[in-house]
């Protein structure tokens, strides 16, 4: 378990977040509160095991070591429910070295995007 806070420029609490990591792909958890410790709101992902779109070489010091795609993603809002506009779960396609080159994302409210990846 990890938590961040964030604060004012005069040190007052605004915000914590708390992450759960779930497996080695970085699929996690995290609850978000607000300064009285009230929930916010609920975030779940779900990754791949695959090499992430936007991964860095230049950056791999800085970076988790095995951070996946998001396969599947989950907003719940303040009352623990789940928000369908936000939520997903996504398929893709990779190349020869485990890069995705396409994503299918599908909302749970029935939107679908595509999107496309080029490396050069």
């Amino acid at each position: 378990m990890t938590q961040r806070e964030r604060f004012d420029l005069s040190n007052n609490a605004l915000r914590n977040t708390t992450f759960i990591y779930n497996d080695a792909n970085c699929s996690m958890s995290a609850e978000h509160f607000d300064a009285s410790n009230s929930l916010i709101k609920r975030e779940e992902f779900v990754r791949d095991d695959k090499n992430k779109y936007d991964h860095s070489a230049i950056l791999d010091f800085f970076e988790l070591p095995k951070i996946g795609n998001i396969i599947g993603y989950t907003y719940y809002d303040q009352s623990n429910s789940i928000i369908n506009e936000y939520s997903y779960t996504s398929t893709f396609e990779y190349n020869y070295s485990l890069y995705p080159i396409n994503e299918t994302r599908t909302y749970l409210n029935g939107k679908v995007e595509t999107f496309t990846f080029e490396y050069y």
